[in-house]
């Protein structure tokens, strides 16, 4: 039998404790599939790890590893302390499906992260040809994998993520390696998506990783062969998307489908997704000439608007307000109820044809979808004292704002449509948070 050390490892699917142990010597066969030895993940830190060191002697051994995942995960896999390029690992579905089939070592590890649904997986690690003794350390690393990142296996129609219109889903890029390890496969990812109505849709693929992205019908037909950042008319039905990495680096990149319904909104447009979740759901609309001019600024009677349709208020026997100057506008019942329901200070004057500021969005969000909490992020132009402080600090602490890039917020910049679009978007639905 051989001898494993291990720091995070234990033959017993029973084995709870999270707590540290120590490393010991145990007699493990793991040199067959049937006999793998489960990876018991200790949480260390607040991240989920295991940790075996051990020794390959012999052309084609193996050792064999099981890994339970109870949720879709992202894994991280590192093989570390090789002093020759024979060592291989391979990552396989527990009914043999191979998932991955790595043998791309940087300097003296091998390193790869894939993403992978519920369930239990096999990894092999072996000598491929060398007869020399080959230590290594072996470790594995849990994280999230979020809701909107792709699941393996996907290399195929059938096993195709679904890919939900105007939302950008995260995906790596994986790579195997043909068996005579002299050129490279490129690992294919694939998505399905739904059209509901005939107009136009973009595709749009985002990465340092060279790519080829392919577009088919619901019959499988192929549409287009260099389909990324590209705009197509579909009508109603199923169609897939597969994405083609050529990288002997594994890449993280993003593939998302977007609706396309105005004629200034574009691919490249600033919150090109978000202006089209909110208008698939009425609660933003264009211009009568098909535009939706995401570079004007939003006004405040504007933005009332939107923030009602977007909480589904009624407007119905709202009060009157003090405000003289909205009984005429557009948006008056929309500024009624949102004064209503407390989101905006009643006052003497309210402006609606006046631009909203992105400090008046902080308070308008906040108050709409009762934010809270304090954050550690500072901007520089909102301090303590500022009456924006507690709204533009709730934002950032929701993950709905950043700031710029010099560390400032900007309250009193007026805020164009496209930018108040992403602000609602991330207040409303998760998937567009930062």
């Amino acid at each position: 039998m051989k001898k494993i050390i291990t720091a995070s490892l234990s033959i017993s699917l029973l084995a709870s404790s999270f707590s540290p142990v120590l490393a010991a010597e145990n007699d493990l066969l793991n040199d067959s599939l049937t006999n793998p030895v489960p990876l018991v993940l200790k949480e260390l830190n607040g991240v989920q790890k295991a940790s075996v060191a051990n020794t390959l002697d012999s052309a084609n051994e193996s050792d064999f590893f099981k890994l339970v995942l109870d949720k879709d995960q992202l894994v991280d896999l590192k093989v570390s302390g090789l002093k020759n390029e024979e060592v291989w690992f391979t990552l396989s579905s527990k009914d043999g499906e191979q998932i991955l089939n790595f043998d791309e070592p940087v300097g003296d590890t091998l390193a790869q992260k894939v993403s992978l649904a519920k369930g239990e997986y096999i990894i092999r690690l072996y000598l491929r040809y060398s007869h020399q003794v080959s230590n290594y350390k072996f470790d594995v690393q849990l994280q999230d994998k979020g809701e909107f990142f792709e699941v393996e296996p996907n290399n195929t129609f059938e096993t195709a993520n679904y890919l939900p219109l105007n939302t950008s889903m995260g995906g790596h890029a994986n790579v195997n390696q043909e068996s005579d390890n002299t050129y490279p496969t490129w690992q294919p990812d694939y998505y399905k998506f739904e059209v509901p109505v005939t107009q136009k849709y973009g595709i749009k693929y985002t990465s340092e990783t060279i790519a080829r992205v392919y577009l088919y019908d619901e019959a499988r037909t192929l549409l287009n062969s260099n389909a990324e950042n590209k705009t197509f008319n579909l009508t109603p039905g199923t169609y897939y998307v597969k994405v083609e990495h050529y990288t002997s680096e594994e890449r993280d990149y993003t593939i998302e489908v977007d609706t396309l319904k105005f004629s200034d909104v574009t691919l490249n447009t600033s919150g090109v997704k978000e202006i089209a979740f909110l208008s698939n759901l009425g609660i933003i609309g264009g211009y009568d000439d098909g535009t939706f001019r995401p570079n004007d600024y939003v006004k405040k009677g504007q933005a009332a608007s939107m923030v009602v349709k977007a909480l589904g208020l009624s407007t119905k026997n709202r009060p009157a307000t003090s405000y003289k100057d909205i009984s005429k506008h557009w948006a008056n019942d929309a500024i009624k109820t949102l004064v209503d329901e407390g989101i905006l200070p009643d006052g003497k004057k309210f402006d609606p044809n006046a631009n909203l500021t992105r400090g008046e969005m902080a308070s308008i969000i906040v108050n709409a979808y009762k934010l809270k909490g304090v954050s550690s992020t500072v901007f520089s132009d909102v301090p303590k004292s500022s009456t924006a402080y507690p709204y533009v600090s709730a934002l950032a602490t929701n993950n709905i704002t950043t700031g710029y890039g010099d560390g400032t917020f900007k309250p009193k910049n007026p805020l164009t449509r496209a930018h108040f679009s992403i602000f609602l978007s991330r207040a409303m639905d998760d998937r567009y948070k930062q």
